[in-house]
């Protein structure tokens, strides 16, 4: 005969009803959980950018594809606003590369190279000044005025323009850049030593942005940290 002790005890089915609904809540508010921190959603991101890049035509610059598409640009943002210290000049440069079909890597090293992403630098030459982010001459844009100069929508949407002329003038970014620093004039007659150098600045650091860039779409955790960046700004 069974003992008290002994015998099985058996769970009613009202309560091993209960059980299940209580666990499935429990997984159901962890997979939310999950996604608040991101680790679904991060899962997600990578497969779907790495789907994206091998849709991309081969001659477009990685980062203006992806900056065109809404999932991806804040991505893109959240890199550039990291690379130059501020939003407002970031959104302005990227806007204008947008605008002009300029390669984001090239707009941005032009930048640095002509002001080091500082609104308000200035170099006075013989006869003329160069304002802004890009460097635009009081001479070539003496329509703008001096706030407008050293606004960077203002001025990255001239100076890229410019620079978009320079490229459609001498079919490579070498001699764009080399026209964009001594004139086209200047460049066809022979391209200053001083601007050979400037070129060779702005072509290596913008290799360094292109490999930058390109090894962040390939990391995981680069991307949560861009995509971090910029959901904390």
């Amino acid at each position: 005969m069974d003992t008290p002790t002994s015998r099985k005890k058996v769970l009613p089915l009202s309560a091993l009803l209960l059980l299940i609904v209580v666990a499935v809540t429990l997984m159901a508010c962890t997979d939310s959980r999950l996604h608040r921190l991101g680790i679904f959603s991060l899962s997600g991101t990578v497969e779907k950018i790495s789907l994206l890049m091998t849709e991309k035509p081969q001659e477009d610059d990685p980062g203006l594809y992806l900056y065109r598409i809404p999932f991806t640009r804040p991505l893109v943002e959240s890199y550039y606003i990291h690379v130059t210290g501020s939003e407002r000049i970031s959104r302005a440069i990227l806007a204008a590369a947008d605008g002009h079909d300029i390669p984001l890597p090239l707009a941005f090293s032009l930048a640095w190279g002509e002001s080091s992403y500082r609104v308000h630098a200035v170099n006075r030459n013989s006869g003329s000044v160069d304002r802004g982010l890009f460097q635009l001459n009081s001479r070539t844009f003496a329509f703008l005025t001096e706030d407008q100069l050293y606004s960077p929508e203002v001025n990255a949407r001239y100076g890229l323009a410019h620079l978009r002329f320079c490229l459609d003038e001498g079919k490579s970014e070498l001699v764009a850049l080399a026209m964009y620093n001594a004139g086209t004039a200047r460049v066809r007659r022979g391209t200053p030593y001083s601007t050979l150098n400037h070129v060779a600045r702005i072509m290596e650091y913008r290799q360094e942005l292109e490999r930058s860039f390109e090894g962040m779409l390939a990391d995981p955790g680069r991307i949560a940290a861009a995509m971090s960046r910029r959901s904390d700004s």
